[in-house]
């Protein structure tokens, strides 16, 4: 068992790189588990996202912040897909679906 951690303690750039392509296998899945398209959000991200201009992503279903939300079409800071799209405009195409 873990009962001290050392916060000076130096990471292999390696191991950092390995964490970091993981990371990105794990969501590519996570979006892959949804193929149907839908981005799944909480009523509350959603009213969150309508209030501080935010969008979503389609392709790999992150949340995109500091957009219009009416744009279509963006190019995605994370997958580079040409699927951002406002939550407003994403909700009325019934590409949102609202989860508990």
């Amino acid at each position: 068992m873990i009962t001290h951690i050392n916060p000076s303690a130096k990471i292999p750039i390696e191991t950092l790189v390995i964490l970091l392509l993981l990371f990105h296998m794990i969501r590519k899945f996570l979006a892959m588990s949804n193929p149907d398209g839908y981005v799944r959000l909480t009523k509350e991200t959603f009213n969150l996202l309508l209030e501080s201009n935010g969008g979503v992503c389609l392709e790999c279903k992150e949340i995109v912040y500091d957009i219009d939300p009416e744009v279509e079409g963006c190019s995605c800071p994370s997958c580079g897909a040409k699927e951002v799209y406002g939550v407003a405009q994403a909700s009325t195409m019934g590409k949102i679906e609202l989860v508990k």
